[in-house]
């Protein structure tokens, strides 16, 4: 019913197709709910930092063509036309920027270059490698605990936006298919956290492979909330600069 009224959708129609059959969805939407949460507050968290430097932009542009409106020497047409403008550039130039993934991967080409570079890029590579590692296992702990077998889990966990961590993460898969264990397999990942694979081998033994990955996972949340926090803290000082210039 989820899936037809859109509520659900991908992985989380999954997660809760298998948690009802397994008799634990209360479980698995109180564990869905604690993820969204945490999606959500870094998502706040990075455009409250956002907000006084957006004021300190609409000053910029509003105050210094207001002697010459008092003056006479503008109109109030060219004095509202003005920042009008400039917001107008730069809004253009935010909406390339986020859209830039999606337009980068029309074609196949550039789309296969472009996600080797997002991995690969000196200090937001690592980074942006190892939030995509952190979504992958905290969704394969909800799969696994949700009662979906392994192989199958590791597939529908798979981040779907870069091929590259995509090409990464099917060396598990292919590994999994010729009968190499859960931790054995996770450690083909290129680039893998090995704190990820000490956690997953110590959860397999003890047959609480899903517990340890969700552990895992809040720690990896923990790690890059405060890297976020920093981003938070950084980025209006790149907008207090663009603002200057």
């Amino acid at each position: 019913a989820g899936r037809r009224t859109g509520l659900w959708s991908g992985t989380e129609y999954e997660v809760i197709k298998a948690a009802e059959s397994a008799g634990i969805t209360g479980q698995m939407f109180q564990r869905l709910a604690d993820y969204h949460q945490q999606r959500l507050a870094a998502r706040q968290s990075m455009l409250s930092g956002l907000i006084l430097p957006g004021i300190l932009l609409l000053a910029a542009l509003l105050i210094p063509p207001l002697p010459a409106l008092v003056s006479g020497e503008l109109s109030l047409g060219q004095y509202i036309w003005i920042p009008l403008r400039a917001l107008l550039s730069l809004g253009l130039l935010v909406v390339l920027v986020i859209q830039l993934p999606r337009l980068m991967r029309l074609a196949s080409t550039t789309a296969v270059a472009f996600d080797r570079l997002q991995v690969v890029m000196p200090v937001i590579g690592p980074w942006y490698f190892r939030r995509q590692m952190r979504e992958f296992i905290n969704l394969l702990a909800l799969l696994l605990a949700a009662g979906v077998p392994t192989q199958e889990a590791v597939t529908l966990a798979i981040p779907a936006p870069n091929s590259e961590v995509r090409r990464r993460i099917n060396a598990m898969v292919d590994a999994l298919a010729e009968g190499a264990g859960f931790a054995d397999a996770l450690a083909r990942i290129e680039g893998i956290n090995q704190q990820a694979v000490a956690m997953a081998a110590s959860g397999e033994g003890a047959g609480k492979l899903d517990t340890m990955l969700q552990h895992y996972s809040v720690l990896e949340t923990e790690l890059t909330r405060r890297q976020e926090r920093q981003l938070t803290t950084g980025l209006p000082r790149v907008v207090y600069l663009v603002v200057a210039i």
